[in-house]
């Protein structure tokens, strides 16, 4: 069974990448309740919890199945406290939403067992990020190479390319996270003696290009940020002088970049849309997209009740300044709160959910903000917010009680784990959906794995 389990993993990992690639060319051009993608990563932690349950000697099995009970009963409460969302309009957008915000809290638990089950190499697990890296970077560049690529915006006269993926804030995401072990893999690996080390090097402009071509303020500000985390790192920890250059030389090209690059024409085109110059002109070509369209005819249909930030920020320069860093997420976040607040105690608990039902009477309720904390928290509740982040809470334990080691690879993890949290809270795609949850636990796992070991400098 162990093999088994193990070929599992291995080709689960492997195909991620096209899994997503499936997901999202499927979503744009058909209509399914339940993606591709979602069907496939259920698979994968029902046959781990199975496994887990039993066959796993890990010491860690038990906090296992302690965590899913604690979900099961959630989910059972969730669902007993609106029975009103019982029938096929509602039950598979609620629990396809439970599963995304779920699946990368419960994978990090899983995540534990097999390391401890398998005794996973760190470099191994470094290794895997690293190819999943370079096959995400190439399925962006390809189809953008190749002009059939997907726009990364609606808008017509904004810029960048998400390759044949769905969204650019989840590919986003992903690369960001990944991009770090380009560093902890590969380039910490050459050494003076190495007559191709600067041909090595060279495997960083592709990744630079395909963070480059994706065109979000996100992207590219994360990029920069992780490139100077990295580098102060390198500094402090004595790194090889190369893989300092390296970093220098990524940190000037990409500063240097900025002012012709895809996010910085957007951001000065949001400018201007605020200033009532540029008019938005959708396109309607190269972002068919069935899903959206569903949504928008559901907008038409429903009673949709929006409000504004404006309502408490009166100050216009606040607000353009707000607007910006959110790109419009603030007016979403306050209509979602306004909801919540006006919900009934139970549901503050438990959350309003994804319906909208006479008692929500607000289509704007089936939507995500894009800011996980806020997704979480008013769509499932105080409780439900405190179950998802409880990795976190079991990390931020290990790091209080001084039961992590410190070194290169650990302070990167913690840093990269930081950041991501932060662009979490303010763009989302993160904690709240499956394939950047699983990446981030990943790092979590990482981290841990630097929990009571002999401190040695990478």
């Amino acid at each position: 069974m162990k093999k088994n389990i193990i070929k599992l993993n291995s080709l689960f990992f492997i195909l991620l990448p096209f899994i997503d690639l499936i997901t999202s060319l499927v979503a744009r051009f058909i209509y399914l309740p339940i993606s591709i993608g979602m069907i496939i990563k259920g698979l994968y932690i029902f046959i781990i919890t199975l496994y887990i349950i039993f066959y796993s000697k890990s010491k860690h099995r038990k906090t296992y199945i302690k965590y899913i009970i604690l979900v099961s009963m959630f989910i059972l409460l969730y669902f007993i406290s609106k029975p009103y969302i019982f029938n096929k309009d509602y039950i598979i957008n609620e629990i396809s939403s439970i599963f995304k915000m779920f699946y990368g809290s419960i994978l990090f638990f899983a995540f534990l067992v097999l390391y401890n089950d398998f005794k996973y190499k760190e470099k191994d697990i470094n290794k895997l990020m690293f190819y999943s890296l370079i096959t995400y970077s190439m399925l962006l560049i390809i189809p953008t190479i190749t002009n059939t690529n997907f726009n990364t915006y609606t808008m017509k006269n904004n810029d960048g390319s998400v390759g044949w993926f769905y969204a650019a804030n989840d590919i986003s995401s992903i690369i960001l996270m990944l991009y770090p072990f380009i560093y902890l893999f590969f380039i910490k690996k050459i050494n003076n003696k190495n007559k191709k080390t600067y041909l090595y090097y060279l495997i960083l402009l592709p990744i630079i290009y395909s963070i480059f071509i994706i065109g979000t303020k996100t992207s590219w500000l994360g990029l920069i940020l992780i490139t100077i985390i990295l580098l102060v790192i390198f500094i402090i920890t004595k790194q090889n002088k190369k893989n300092i250059y390296c970093l220098i030389i990524t940190l000037m090209l990409t500063l240097g970049l900025t002012y012709i690059s895809p996010a910085f024409a957007n951001l000065n085109k949001e400018q201007d849309r605020l200033n009532n110059k540029v008019e938005i002109v959708e396109d309607s070509v190269k972002n068919t997209n069935v899903t959206e369209e569903k949504d928008q005819q559901k907008l038409e249909e429903q009673k949709c009740i929006s409000y504004k930030i404006t309502d408490i920020i009166k100050n216009k320069t606040i607000y353009n300044i707000t607007h910006v860093i959110l790109s419009g997420r603030e007016n979403k976040a306050y209509t979602l709160y306004t909801i919540y607040k006006d919900s009934n105690f139970l549901n503050k608990l438990l959350g309003v959910g994804f319906s909208n039902t006479s008692k929500i009477n607000n289509c704007y309720v089936e939507r995500y903000v894009e800011m996980d904390i806020i997704d979480i928290l008013f769509h499932y509740g105080i409780i439900g917010l405190i179950i998802i982040i409880t990795p976190f809470i079991y990390l931020i334990k290990l790091i209080l009680n001084n039961k992590i080691n410190y070194n290169n690879n650990s302070i990167i993890y913690i840093s990269i784990i930081i950041l991501m949290i932060a662009i979490s809270t303010v763009a989302g795609h993160v904690i709240g959906y499956p394939t950047t949850g699983i990446y981030l636990s990943l790092y979590m796992l990482l981290l841990t794995i630097h929990k009571n070991t002999k401190v040695v400098r990478e």
